[in-house]
């Protein structure tokens, strides 16, 4: 895939949000920012309040968020919670990574992908 960085981005993210609502997720929010953080794609499924964030690759490495990552998504998690007054019985954070060859795409969903209590001080 060709395109400038936002191009691919909003293409991976249109992609995801597609994909989530046909599996029955309801998308509340895309592109949530607060301060230098972003949250993807934020979704609720059944009672479960879900924060995605989207990776975009063309070739055999299959990227993660980095710790620092990491920690900005639960900081913009927590904002978004208190901002949005959320009531949710439960929330995730889930890892979708789109991979592009030729014309084909791919999507991998990683439910659950880690515990936000392992990253408090």
């Amino acid at each position: 895939m060709v395109g400038s960085t936002v191009e691919v981005g909003r293409f991976g993210e249109g992609v995801v949000a597609a994909y989530l609502s046909q599996k029955g997720y309801r998308i509340l929010c895309t592109n949530f920012r607060v301060k230098r953080c972003e949250i993807d794609i934020v979704a609720m499924f059944n009672a479960c309040l879900v924060f995605v964030e989207v990776k975009i690759h063309s070739n055999r490495y299959l990227p993660r968020p980095s710790k620092g990552q990491i920690q900005r998504l639960i900081y913009a998690a927590n904002s978004f919670i208190i901002s949005q007054k959320i009531n949710a019985n439960r929330i995730r954070f889930d890892l979708i990574r789109v991979s592009t060859h030729k014309n084909s795409v791919k999507v991998d969903h990683l439910e659950d992908v880690f515990d936000p209590a392992s990253f408090l001080i």
